[in-house]
């Protein structure tokens, strides 16, 4: 067997050909490969990433039970006052109690009750949620700093809580949000209680609080997950949506539910947001799958 090194003729930037060895060749080809391969890596790391950040469609749709149905059936021929359905006249602000009209035409402004100004059927509203929050020290509550896609919670020892996707239907006394959680808070969990990872069954209860502290414990779900974020589709029912300033989703652990004392507070409405109408339509059979709330025993309060 020969023992000569085999080169290849490459030409220099001055036109002189010179050799290249077929071992430099392979080195260069090594670090190529190198370079293409962590290109790769980091666009699919970023893919992955945008994947498992994006909420799946059932964190997004309505879901409906009895209750939902029946109210669809109640206020099918319901239909807001006529005298303010053409004209000019517009929605320039709602909550659940006041519509506020305005004219395109002569500027002119009307306040309406909002069961005076009626409905055009069963109306779902929602609004956009907020996205980070502060600690109020006085009263325990997270408070609204910045309004984005979502509300969260996010500290560096509080892992990940995000709720989304909030609707109302005051009609039929209900409200649903998700709620979505990852590994982190759950570890987190596990910290505060000084539980196993290993117990099974729903960690996690939830009950809607309003600004006259009364709580709404009533609810079912459907579930989910997605990588390492479990999501929860909460449909409340029987809540009084009259006079309320501001709606809270309180989130407990199974197994120590004070009511005053929730293990983490996130607002859902304040009264300085409009309600929005969702324009999909409504269904008219109840949502499959829905999971009826765990039974957990509340605290006598101190």
């Amino acid at each position: 067997m020969s023992d000569d090194i085999y080169y290849d003729m490459n030409m220099d930037d001055n036109g002189d050909y010179y050799e290249k060895s077929t071992f430099s060749k392979i080195v260069s080809l090594f670090f190529k490969s190198i370079v293409a391969i962590i290109i790769i890596a980091t666009f699919a790391i970023l893919f992955w990433r945008m994947w498992t950040m994006k909420e799946p469609s059932m964190a997004d749709d309505l879901i409906v039970n009895n209750t939902t149905i029946e109210n669809l059936e109640k206020y099918k021929n319901s239909t807001t006052l006529a005298q303010y359905t053409g004209g000019g006249w517009y929605v320039d602000y709602r909550t659940f109690d006041k519509v506020v009209l305005k004219n395109h035409t002569n500027n002119k402004e009307v306040t309406l009750n909002a069961d005076e100004y009626g409905y055009n059927g069963l109306e779902v509203f929602s609004h956009t949620l907020a996205s980070y929050y502060l600690k109020n020290e006085e009263t325990g509550k997270y408070e609204i700093v910045e309004r984005s896609d979502y509300y969260s919670v996010q500290n560096a020892d509080e892992g990940h809580l995000k709720i989304s996707s909030a609707y109302f239907i005051p009609q039929a006394g209900q409200l649903e949000v998700t709620f979505r959680f990852n590994k982190n808070a759950l570890e987190n969990l596990y910290d505060a209680y000084m539980m196993s990872a290993a117990e099974k069954g729903e960690k996690f209860v939830y009950v809607i609080t309003d600004n006259h502290d009364n709580h709404y414990t009533s609810y079912c779900y459907t579930e989910t997950s997605r990588s390492t974020y479990n999501y929860r589709r909460l449909l409340f029912s029987g809540i009084d949506f009259k006079n309320i300033s501001t709606l809270y989703l309180d989130i407990y652990y199974i197994n120590d539910v004070t009511l005053s004392e929730p293990y983490r507070s996130m607002i859902i409405y304040d009264s300085n947001i409009t309600l929005e109408h969702y324009t999909s339509k409504i269904p008219s059979s109840p949502t499959s799958g829905l999971i009826d709330m765990p039974k957990y025993y509340t605290k006598e309060e101190k």
